[in-house]
């Protein structure tokens, strides 16, 4: 499998040759499409050929270049956080400072939505079409122990068929007790395009999302005030225990 895996994606990326080396004197000279095919360049990869799209089918151009605005996503989220006040730690949960209206609904949500921050849904996931394989990786050290890694690749099989996997982890210790961070989100995502105006998309996640946080009852705690142990019928444990049916 990951030797015709290895032929497939040989075959498809994009290779210099003799013909459409750029001009290293100049070459950033008369860069349009139209000028590269007149020079032989109908084989080399621009920066538009590498798009990727979501659900609602709105195609964007991957951004590759390196800017001060990428300081801004160089987070968890690795997106821009105005509007979102972080705890002390990362991968924690954020206060939301802003309303937003694009995705404000009046039905009811399903579970707790304090850590659904880093949580994929199928309307965050990207779907590409890439040239060339392409691969993006964000590393960033965390609060005492600990790392934030996100490794993501992709590569077109074939003219009509994309294949992208990628893995973000977690694990920060952080400055307080009981304070601890750990998320894992795999990602699996494949499109293929018929020859007929039709696309089909695969995904597939898995997800971990765990943390250590103070202000819950401990185990024992919790059995001796439900049962009303400890001589307290008559207080908080008899008063749990009525409503427990104990």
């Amino acid at each position: 499998m990951f030797f015709l895996f290895s032929i497939s994606s040989a075959l498809w990326q994009t290779k210099l040759n003799k013909v459409n080396v750029p001009d290293r004197a100049n070459p950033f000279g008369n860069d349009s499409s139209e000028a590269k095919k007149s020079k032989g360049f109908d084989k080399l990869a621009s920066i538009d050929m590498y798009i990727k799209y979501k659900k609602s089918v709105d195609t964007t151009i991957v951004d590759t270049t390196l800017t001060i605005q990428k300081t801004y996503r160089f987070n968890y989220l690795q997106k821009d956080n105005f509007g979102l006040m972080p705890f002390a730690n990362i991968g924690q949960s954020y206060n939301s400072l802003t309303l937003n209206i694009a995705s404000n609904t009046a039905d009811p949500l399903f579970g707790a939505r304090g850590r659904h921050f880093n949580y994929y849904e199928i309307e965050d996931m990207d779907y590409y079409e890439v040239p060339t394989p392409w691969t993006r990786l964000m590393y960033k050290t965390a609060f005492e122990q600990g790392q934030l890694l996100d490794a993501f690749f992709t590569v077109n099989l074939s003219n009509q068929f994309n294949f992208s996997i990628a893995y973000k982890g977690l694990r920060s210790l952080g400055n307080y007790q009981n304070a601890l961070t750990s998320s894992g989100n795999f990602r699996v995502t494949s499109n293929f395009k018929s020859k007929s105006p039709v696309t089909q998309e695969q995904t597939f996640l898995d997800q971990v999302l765990d943390s250590d946080g103070d202000g819950s009852v401990i185990d024992d705690v919790a059995g001796m005030l439900l049962d009303g142990s400890a001589g307290k019928k008559g207080g908080l444990g008899g008063l749990l225990g009525g409503l427990f049916g104990k």
